[in-house]
């Protein structure tokens, strides 16, 4: 502990976990008694070293509800406390399957809800983290839509640390044995550490979701899948849905209601295909270093505040990528609120649109002058124009943006006036305050 702290101040380690399977034979050669002794030494010397440390344990291979000893992890943290005085600060299973319920994403909820009953059945005033600390087994992690049946099961069940497996694999070349726990980042990557695979495509989007508002979805076969967001500044919303269990194929409609705009959006669907080799024992890596495929990118109308998607033949291990955009964002336009007629001022105009595009101004200065769609401008680019009014009164500038979907915002306004300014003869208001002053100096005398 004290060498890596020296070593990597910049890294600082939070969580230790003491052991790893210890219900397997070929990881834990003692038995149960010892191994609780080796957790309470273990223990001590990390609190003692570190106080502020958390101690994650048992890391058990799968979760058993209802067995006894370490293999039901409850037992296992009575006898902890009861024989030793010490309670673990993290709750740690894995989740290394792919067919049976047991070890099924769909059946993760149940679990810890069952874990977490039961530890406060037993302790009242216990609440330790739970750690998922390996998920997905050997013959899924390479599949896109497991990928996203896990990371949505996780999320429901409020797991707080969770980490994928690492497996041997097969690249394209079947004579090329590799272990992406050393090399490819757990599956995501290739053996050169460089190249994505599929399910790099799905943690990148997943990640680009983290601090967006969750949406709650609904749906009914618990196979198919659905993670979505909406940004709160550009309310656009971020969809990920796959699907796992080899289902049948059939076309899963996606509905979204009490989408706040009545305007059209863009909808954007890309796809990330599964492989069946991916399905082998070992599984074969397959590079996607292109990314997504691009599948629809069209407007879509809004009916009733209701946005449908219909995603045809959809097929096990498939994931689909979708992303909603409204239409850009109403400009803001600031510059002098008054001014001189016949005098040239700068306005300043900015928005943004959602997806990136290039956009276009149309300007109403209200004399029966336009600026009709000026652009192509970068999406965030301030612009500035200038404009004079010939005659004094008051106007209100409008403006609305386009982007290149033909998709529009709303106005955006700033009112101004050119009054009227009267000259005044200086010199003979001068003379004037002079004869107001020897009039009072008459009237003293």
């Amino acid at each position: 502990m004290q060498y890596y702290d020296n070593y990597f101040p910049d890294y600082p380690v939070e969580y230790y976990d003491i052991w790893n399977e210890p219900d397997h034979p070929y990881f834990w050669t003692g038995n149960y008694n010892q191994l609780l002794e080796l957790f309470y030494r273990a223990y001590n010397v990390i609190k003692s070293y570190k106080p502020d440390a958390k101690v994650v344990g048992p890391s058990i291979s799968w979760f058993r509800p209802g067995e006894s000893g370490v293999e039901g992890i409850v037992d296992f943290l009575v006898d902890l406390d009861e024989i030793y005085g010490i309670r673990l600060d993290a709750i740690s299973w894995h989740e290394n399957g792919g067919t049976s319920y047991s070890t099924r994403p769909d059946g993760i909820p149940t679990r810890a809800n069952y874990l977490r009953q039961q530890i406060q059945n037993n302790f009242q005033d216990y609440s330790p983290e739970l750690h998922i600390n390996e998920f997905m087994g050997k013959r899924v992690h390479l599949s896109p839509g497991w990928n996203v049946g896990f990371l949505y099961y996780i999320e429901k069940s409020q797991i707080d640390r969770s980490m994928r497996t690492c497996w041997w694999i097969y690249s394209t070349n079947p004579d090329d044995y590799w272990c992406d726990c050393w090399a490819g980042l757990n599956g995501l990557l290739m053996k050169d550490g460089e190249t994505p695979q599929p399910a790099y495509w799905i943690w990148l989007r997943h990640a680009q979701m983290e601090n967006e508002i969750k949406l709650d979805v609904s749906f009914s076969d618990v196979y198919t899948n659905v993670i979505a967001t909406r940004n709160s500044s550009s309310n656009s919303i971020k969809l990920l849905t796959g699907r796992y269990m080899k289902t049948s194929p059939n076309d899963v409609i996606i509905n979204i209601d009490d989408y706040s705009f009545s305007q059209n959006i863009l909808v954007r669907i890309e796809k990330v295909p599964n492989d069946p080799n991916f399905y082998l024992d070992p599984p074969i890596a397959k590079p996607m270093p292109e990314g997504p495929e691009l599948i629809f990118n069209e407007i879509v109308e809004i009916i009733d505040e209701s946005i449908q998607i219909t995603i045809d033949d959809y097929i096990d291990g498939d994931v689909y990528i979708i992303t909603i955009y409204p239409p850009p964002s109403k400009p803001i336009i600031s510059g002098p609120s008054s001014g001189k007629p016949n005098t040239d001022y700068n306005y300043k105009f900015l928005s943004e649109d959602p997806s990136g595009s290039d956009i276009y101004y149309y300007i109403d200065w209200n004399d029966g002058n336009t600026e009709d769609w000026i652009g192509p401008f970068s999406s965030g680019e301030e612009i500035t124009i200038s404009h004079s009014w010939n005659k004094k009164g008051s106007y209100t500038i409008k403006s609305k943006v386009k982007d290149m979907y033909d998709l529009e915002s709303d106005w955006g306004f700033l009112e101004i006036t050119m009054p009227k300014y009267k000259i005044i003869n200086l010199p003979l208001f001068y003379r004037l305050l002079e004869l107001i002053k020897s009039s009072i100096l008459c009237l003293k005398l």
